[in-house]
């Protein structure tokens, strides 16, 4: 564990603390309750919090003093910041977040902003610079996209649905996701199948096959590279898993597009 502390430079604002630290798989954390927020930012691994799992990439807020406790599952890699201040509340309302109520947020350009996170806090280390420390906690409040559904508000299957939709590109288990609505895994797929028509590794691969032809649209990105942003570890298994879904390889997709692209811009004959 490395925390980083530092001094309330402004009562308007300030971080208190900024740490880092893995968690044994299985460890439990709390219950406690902290005297400023705290904003935790999941690098790997995936975590219960609020009764919901919190999977890489994600972050989880928890407001001050609130009772909180979560458990590792299976090892947690993570960093934290606590601030307050009574600006606090109004900076979060900015960003989307009720300041009274915990959440679960996604969080945008992960990898690169994990390699920033890191770079960032071995520098703050050796400065103990409370400003880089903000500038830090800004981004990723900047990087947060929308709040992960609470599955006590909607149907099981279709918070499943969401955290397909909005996590396709990571490596995701159909037996960790039934463990985040808490069903067993055959009785979580034949409901899946009943109410989406598909099965769970079915709709997960439409969403990536369909992530992908956005992606071949784009000449920037080589094969080998959407195949990774889609969830893939690696191009042969895209390419299987396209060829099954569309008929054809993503290389032929991607020159069909092309060549209709260039027949839709040719002069007209007269």
């Amino acid at each position: 564990m490395s925390i980083i502390y530092f001094n309330r430079s402004d009562e308007a604002f300030y971080v208190s603390e900024w740490g880092h630290t893995y968690l044994e798989a299985g460890k439990n954390v709390g219950p406690y309750s902290f005297n400023d927020h705290l904003l935790h930012f999941n690098l790997r691994g995936k975590t219960e919090y609020l009764g919901r799992i919190s999977l890489e990439g994600q972050a989880f807020f928890i407001p001050k003093k609130t009772k909180y406790s979560f458990k590792a599952l299976p090892g947690y890699d993570h960093y934290w910041f606590a601030f307050s201040g009574y600006k606090a509340d109004s900076f979060l309302k900015v960003f989307g977040i009720d300041s009274e109520k915990g959440c679960i947020l996604d969080v945008g350009h992960r990898e690169h902003f994990s390699k920033y996170m890191a770079e960032t806090f071995e520098l703050c280390r050796s400065a103990n610079s409370e400003q880089l420390a903000m500038t830090s906690l800004f981004s990723l409040l900047s990087l947060c996209k929308k709040e992960v559904p609470d599955r006590e508000k909607i149907e099981d299957v279709e918070f499943a649905a969401s955290v397909m939709e909005n996590n396709y590109y990571k490596e995701l288990r159909i037996s960790d996701i039934a463990a985040a609505v808490r069903l067993e895994q055959k009785y979580f797929s034949r409901k899946f199948k009943n109410r989406f028509g598909m099965s769970p590794a079915e709709y997960l691969a439409d969403i990536r096959i369909r992530k992908g032809c956005e992606y071949l649209l784009n000449e920037e990105h080589m094969i080998k590279e959407i195949a990774f942003l889609c969830g893939y570890n690696s191009s042969l298994a895209f390419n299987v898993a396209f060829r099954k879904k569309m008929g054809m390889s993503p290389q032929s997709y991607r020159d069909s597009r092309r060549q209709s692209r260039d027949v839709s811009v040719l002069p007209t004959m007269i």
